[in-house]
């Protein structure tokens, strides 16, 4: 071994091509290693998972602070007071895509730079933008509110006018459009030596109604910080109130609400009764629920608690959820409206020596908090003041981070997987008990890594937690029972975000339905009665109602016959009756044109013959050939193609990709041989060439704009003893795309070329070898081709020595 090392040094120090080849060898070695260890293990993500990079919205030089936001749909505004140090002014920036890029801000008011002036927005379903903020009046150098507006979703604004309120001083105004397109402003007040909340609605121009004092009570001291939300018609607010107890001035919540668009209100409630002091609300409402999250100091330390108020805030929980878990003062909290069924609470804290962002997630089906939080700003960066809001498929968050506006988005909207099922089709009965769910499932940044799944017979119930790994893509329900049951599903991402429930129906009916109870109210039954007019009434048990056609009837003289009569009510009357015996019979019919046992009831008009025994007891035992009964009336029916989209398509959808289910409607899964698909703006006979064989959809790269998607299915008949085959109807579904461009091409290429890269991670590291070497034994070729002939050389000579 020592030999052959020194060899190798005496050939390293004596010829210079030595060194340089071992010095390039040793080169491609440390390449190739680097190369296969980033291919192989490094993983690009964010933290916190599934929050992008944060980036600036307000301009470098200029000192930002007291942001609001404002959202309708994709559109958001957003305001906020600078100074450049030369001058104060109000600017709003806009973003057209859910916030992924804002437009440079724009400068809507200069402003005195003595105070601060609170700015305020709110967008109308017109895209009328307001902007509302408090500046000192000249005039009589008080407090006043001044209003600029855009009727244009922002591109032109009016010249900032002073709001005439008639109070003596206004301060700290919110802007409010509702659904009607009505602006509304909300604000501190001070009139008749007491501050206030007064509420006053735009009537024409800036025109204000006289505005209404909203907290007015000799308990309380004053009323503060309003947080304020609507839903349709109400409007909810919930508001500060200071008032005395035990010659010490406290803190406490109050809920008020209005069902007629602010002309009138309820009396307010008090909603917290700590023994310290809450403060800085913020609420939002959920179906009836009406979420308020908080700042309280029971603890001495500020945490940030939740109240739930269900009823639409008649009914509230006690005691609060606690929310935050860092042992340091919270402030400023705020909720952001719910993505699929989860709701995100932020806030500042002072856990680290600069203040932080930190979130937390609020799972409305479990009731319960995610087990941790997510701290969202930058370490060692001063952050504090959080707002924000949420769009169909986004939350955005602005804080104040040190001079400048930062904001940060999180994409919490996952698409929910497409069902559907051979064994079930959706809306068809069955008499089969085990049920194969399938799906294809969405398509996610951070991947799908589970599926939350259960079956109940509950219509709108929400999975809580994961149950199946998220490489699966179908599902066996067991013994199913008799009617309706529900196979609920949505998907996890890699970020922990669900995506809203699917609820597959499931419609048995493999037991014979019961039999119905007859009554008469007129006609005892099998007893002498006067009453030439029977009237006859019947019921099934309401579990079975689900699953039930309706009934089969007749009505006889003097012997019981086979029910023949369809119908759906659940009585009959007959009249002009002559004396005798009578035979009401009844049968009900399920989904499935199966008959129950048939019910008998006898009726006797004035007087009759009497029966023999033998009769009753075949009577009893029933009508023989029981089993389906049909009808022209119940032929199954037409075979049909439905489009079933991952998204309401009555809404526009974000995404320019999707998967959508072409189902079937009574045709057997080995008779159907394929659709015709068409895809275009308008509506048009999608023809008859069968286009794809599955029943999966797949669209792709679609741009902005309205389409329409035309279909048929082509299926194999049977008809005069010869197969031959058939198309449904053509059938045609119309739904938006509005896409957010989130990133710039370039920024998708180099995404591309690095999934690549990822994919071929061999062929790159041998590639990238290659070249390697061809670098290194550039300029060596003469060299080589001397050693070789050398060699060759005395290799011959070996040989012919040999021979000799």
């Amino acid at each position: 071994m020592a030999r052959v090392l020194s060899n190798i040094l005496m050939y390293y120090f004596r010829h210079a091509y030595m060194r340089e080849y071992l010095w390039s060898a040793l080169g491609i070695a440390v390449v190739s290693l680097t190369v296969i260890a980033v291919f192989s293990i490094t993983v690009v993500e964010t933290y916190p998972v599934g929050w992008e990079k944060s980036f600036p919205v307000s301009p470098p030089g200029v000192i930002a602070r007291n942001i609001k936001m404002a959202s309708r749909g994709n559109f958001i505004a957003a305001v906020y007071e600078g100074s450049d140090g030369k001058a104060n002014n109000i600017y709003i920036t806009l973003s057209f895509n859910e916030g992924a890029n804002f437009i440079p801000p724009r400068l809507i008011s200069p402003v005195d730079q003595e105070v601060d002036h609170h700015p305020h927005v709110s967008i109308s379903p017109s895209g009328h933008i307001a902007v509302m903020w408090q500046n000192i009046f000249k005039d009589d150098m008080n407090s006043r509110i001044f209003l600029s507006r855009s009727t244009d979703w922002g591109a032109t604004w009016s010249s900032p006018e002073r709001l005439v309120l008639h109070t003596e001083m206004e301060f700290l105004p919110q802007a409010l459009y509702d659904d009607r397109g009505t602006l509304h402003v909300f604000y501190h007040g001070f009139r008749k030596n007491v501050f206030n909340l007064f509420h006053s609605v735009n009537t024409k121009d800036i025109l204000f109604e006289e505005p209404e004092v909203l907290a007015s009570s000799s308990v309380l001291r004053g009323a503060f910080f309003p947080a304020i939300t609507t839903a349709g018609s109400y409007i909810f607010l919930v508001w500060q109130g200071k008032e005395e107890r035990f010659q010490v001035l406290s803190d406490d919540l109050y809920f008020m609400k209005s069902g007629n668009y602010g002309s009138s209100w309820s009396s307010f409630t008090k909603i917290t009764r700590s023994n310290a002091n809450d403060a800085s609300p913020s609420i939002m409402v959920y179906r009836d629920t009406v979420y308020c999250v908080y700042q309280n100091n029971d603890d001495r330390a500020w945490s940030i608690k939740m109240l739930r108020g269900r009823d639409y805030g008649e009914n509230w929980d006690e005691p609060p959820v606690t929310v935050s878990l860092a042992k340091a003062n919270c402030y400023s909290p705020v909720i952001f409206p719910p993505a699929n069924d989860e709701i995100v609470v932020m806030w500042y804290d002072s856990r680290e020596i600069k203040p932080g962002i930190s979130a937390r997630k609020y799972r409305i089906a479990e009731r319960d908090f995610a087990p941790d939080e997510a701290v969202i700003s930058q370490p060692g960066v001063s952050a504090r003041k959080p707002v924000g809001v949420a769009t169909s498929s986004r939350i955005i968050a602005m804080w104040e981070e040190d001079t400048r506006v930062i904001a940060k988005y999180s994409d919490v909207y996952v698409e929910p997987p497409v069902l559907y099922s051979r064994t079930h089709p959706e809306a068809v009965w069955t008499r089969n008990t085990e049920a194969l769910i399938e799906w294809a499932p969405p398509a996610d940044e951070s991947g799908i890594k589970g599926y939350a799944v259960y079956v109940n017979a509950l219509p709108d119930f929400i999975p809580p937690v994961s149950t199946i790994e998220g490489n699966a893509r179908n599902f066996l329900v067991r013994d199913l029972d008799d009617g309706v049951t529900y196979f609920h599903i949505r998907a996890i991402d890699g970020a922990n975000n669900y995506s809203r429930t699917v609820h597959y129906k499931l419609q048995v009916s493999r037991n014979q339905i019961p039999m119905p109870v007859v009554v008469s109210s007129t006609h005892p039954e099998a007893k002498v009665a006067p009453s030439r007019s029977p009237l006859f009434k019947w019921s099934i048990e309401d579990h079975d109602r689900v699953r039930l056609k309706g009934f089969l009837y007749s009505f006889a003289s003097g012997e019981a016959k086979q029910p023949d009569t369809f119908t759906t009510s659940f009585e009959a009357a007959f009249s002009d009756l002559d004396d005798g015996r009578y035979f009401f019979t009844v049968e009900a019919l399920d989904k499935l044109n199966t008959a129950s046992r048939t019910a008998s009831y006898e009726i006797i008009v004035n007087r009759a013959e009497k029966l023999d025994r033998a009769y009753y007891e075949r009577l009893a035992r029933g009508f023989e050939q029981k089993g389906q009964f049909v009808l022209p009336v119940f032929a199954p029916p037409e075979p049909g193609l439905g489009i079933e989209f991952p998204f309401d398509p009555a809404e526009p959808f974000g995404r320019n990709s999707f998967d959508a289910l072409l189902a079937v409607k009574n045709i057997p899964e080995e008779d159907l041989a394929g659709f015709v698909v068409a895809l275009d703006f308008e509506k048009r006979d999608p023809g008859e060439r069968v286009s794809q064989k599955g029943n999966i959809l797949n669209l792709k790269g679609l741009d902005d704009g309205t389409y329409v998607i035309s279909a048929r299915a082509r299926y194999q008949v049977t008809r005069y003893g010869q197969k031959t085959f058939a198309w449904t109807a053509p059938v045609y579904a119309r739904f938006e795309i509005r896409y957010r461009g989130e990133r710039s091409p370039v920024l998708a290429a180099a995404d591309d070329v690095l999934k690549r890269l990822e994919r071929y991670r061999a062929l790159v590291s041998i590639t990238l070898v290659g070249m390697a070497l061809s670098v290194a034994g550039l300029g060596f070729g003469t060299r080589i081709s001397f050693f070789a002939s050398h060699a060759r050389y005395r290799i011959r000579n070996l040989i012919g020595a040999f021979m000799d």
